[in-house]
């Protein structure tokens, strides 16, 4: 009883009504099994292993989602009596009323049943009769309200009227009275539903056998006149709300609410295109699931920053369409300012933009970050430079950005940064040749207060990603001159709040005006000296401009410093307090504590404090 029931050419495989299948259907109707949605209440169960049902199902169906994962689901079940029962309708079973390719098993007391009904009837008393088949050019369902129903006897029959036909839903018109055998007539459904006709038995007698003649097959078609309702579709993998991107590629559906209560959903027809119901980029395809996949490789022809419509309707199983629905998207391949592709606004872009300006064009724009649509006005302006500091920014708020280049410890051909920290201020100077520089540094925002301040350029664009809550300096500077004659630098304020020194690394990458790497690489800077120090001044000799005299200092420390003359005299006081530790200077200005004008001359500076006396030599030239 588990198996199919019908022709080679019908094996109860595909969609649709009267294939193997129901023929497995028919032949349980002979061993009594009734409709399993035949309870009369949720309380009737007709069997004792399939749940109650008062509804069939139709188009239900057993589907594997996602694809290709083994696991399967029931959907579409009308589960009439869920609520009493705590199940589902086992709508696979071969009594309901389901498409041929869903009706899969009967069950176990059915078929004890069945064996039961076979093992006790009289066979020779059962197969005596005129054998009475009824048939119809529409297989199973139709849009037409009315339809032919002919009817056949094994021999000539007489006494077979217009009045032995058995009818639901439906009246006879043009009844023919055929030839003894054959007769044929017309069937009008009442209204849309189920019209079934069948032939009564021992309506009439066979001439050359004089047996009455058999109940004939019951003839079932639906009759469903009205297109299905529209539903709505849901583009799943849409981001923020309008657009699809190359990082989502593809478009997954979901369709709801579709209805045809008649004759039920036979397939979702999808297409793409520029406008409600166009077809450009991917013609209307037939999808008997409600949970659809379009593949990127279907939809090669999307173009960048174009509105684009996804379009489906619902065709029922007698062929009739329901209106057009849509769901418009937006298609980002790419990013404006995004030179490689890969949906991030980084320091590789801001190099290739900066070595492509002034000529490159990504200004003015439409939208908002980062979905910008262009509007270019073919020139190359701060415009352009704004546009490319708004996706940088947009790109860097996103959590990746945050995290610390990978670079090896040196590359490119050119030199490292040189950092310089002094009296609180950390200055990065970059290779001569570098005219788009990156500098990282990640620090413990409880032992150090780092704060960007200036740069030594005019024509440029600083972008600046510092974040002191996290403790990250990230910045990326630019110098679209062709004529600069002087090394790119940052300053930074530095406040070291802690008694000892520390090595912070950073990370850094430069690149030239042809977007050639310079050097990239990372390093660490000392923040603190761990050792006393005094250093020669400069310049040496010096004139009235002054000279510089730098110190460090490993511990916070009371310390004097003093300008002597030739013979050990003191001329001037620089410093006679307590100083923090770190890389200290100061400079004198060649005047004496009077404010006077020293002589031109040898001096000598000498720093003391408890742990530390050092002295140094200096001329004086007026």
């Amino acid at each position: 009883l588990g198996g199919s029931v019908g022709s080679v050419e019908n094996p109860g495989t595909t969609g649709g009504y009267n294939r193997g299948r129901t023929l497995t259907h028919e032949l349980g109707h002979n061993f009594t099994f009734n409709h399993t949605f035949n309870s009369s209440s949720c309380g009737n169960q007709l069997w004792s292993d399939i749940p109650a049902q008062t509804v069939n199902n139709r188009g239900a169906n057993i589907y594997e989602w996602p694809s290709g994962s083994g696991n399967f689901y029931g959907r579409s079940a009308e589960n009439s009596c869920i609520s009493t029962s705590g199940q589902g309708d086992q709508f696979m079973n071969y009594m309901d009323y389901v498409y041929d390719d869903q009706m899969r098993m009967f069950s176990i007391e059915q078929a004890l049943d069945g064996y039961a009904w076979a093992a006790s009837r009289n066979w020779a008393q059962v197969v005596n009769g005129v054998i009475t088949q009824i048939s119809s050019s529409v297989s199973y369902a139709t849009s037409e309200r009315e339809f032919t129903v002919e009817v056949t006897f094994d021999e000539v029959v007489t006494g077979f009227t217009q009045e032995d036909i058995i009818l639901n839903n439906a009246t006879i018109v043009n009844f023919n009275s055929g030839d003894g055998s054959t007769y044929s007539f017309d069937v009008q459904a009442i209204v849309d539903g189920e019209v079934e006709v069948s032939i009564a038995r021992d309506s009439c007698v066979g001439v050359d056998s004089g047996d009455s003649n058999l109940g004939s097959n019951k003839l079932v078609v639906i009759v469903d006149t009205s297109a299905p309702e529209v539903g709505t579709v849901d583009i799943g993998n849409i981001q923020d709300t309008y657009y699809i991107t190359s990082q989502n590629p593809g478009i997954n559906l979901v369709l709801k609410n579709f209805e045809d209560d008649v004759s039920g959903i036979s397939n979702y027809y999808v297409s793409v295109g520029l406008s409600p119901t166009g077809q450009e980029i991917y013609p209307a395809t037939p999808y008997s699931s409600a949970f659809i996949s379009i593949d990127e490789s279907s939809l090669s022809a999307l173009n960048d920053f174009q509105q684009y419509y996804v379009n489906v309707f619902a065709r029922n199983l007698v062929g009739l369409d329901s209106e057009v629905v849509s769901n418009s998207f937006y298609y980002f391949g790419s990013l404006i300012g995004d030179s490689d592709g890969d949906w991030d606004i980084d320091f590789v872009d801001y190099a290739y933009f900066i070595s492509n300006y002034p000529g490159i064009d990504i200004a003015p724009v439409t939208g908002s970050a980062p979905y910008f649509f262009p509007n270019f006005d073919g020139i190359s302006d701060e415009k352009d430079l704004n546009m490319f500091e708004s996706q940088w920014n947009w790109s860097l708020a996103q959590q990746t950005r945050r995290e610390e280049p990978n670079y090896t410890q040196q590359s490119g051909p050119g030199t490292r940064p040189k950092l310089s920290l002094l009296n609180e201020q950390l200055v990065v100077q970059f290779d001569p040749d570098a005219s788009t520089s990156q500098f990282y540094l990640k620090y413990a925002p409880d032992d150090y207060v780092i704060s960007y301040l200036s740069s030594n350029l005019n024509s440029n664009i600083v972008l600046n990603g510092n974040d002191t809550d996290s403790g990250i300096i990230q910045m990326e500077i630019a110098d679209y001159s062709f004529n600069r004659t002087t090394p790119i630098e940052l300053t930074f304020s530095f406040e070291n709040n802690t008694d000892a020194y520390d090595f912070l690394k950073y990370s850094f990458s430069t690149y030239n005006k042809t977007n050639q790497i310079v050097a990239e690489g990372y390093d660490y800077l000392q923040t603190a000296p761990s050792n006393y120090r005094l250093a020669q001044s400069y310049p040496n000799p010096f004139t009235s401009g002054g000279t510089t005299i730098e110190f460090d200092l490993p511990v916070t420390d009371t310390i004097t410093m003093f300008i002597l003359d030739i013979r050990g005299r003191k001329v001037r006081t620089l410093i006679n307090k307590e100083q923090l530790f770190g890389y200290q200077s100061v400079m004198w200005d060649a005047k004496n504590d009077d404010g006077e004008m020293v002589s031109s001359g040898v001096y000598f500076y000498q720093i003391k404090s408890r742990n530390f006396n050092e002295v140094g030599k200096l001329v004086f030239v007026k």
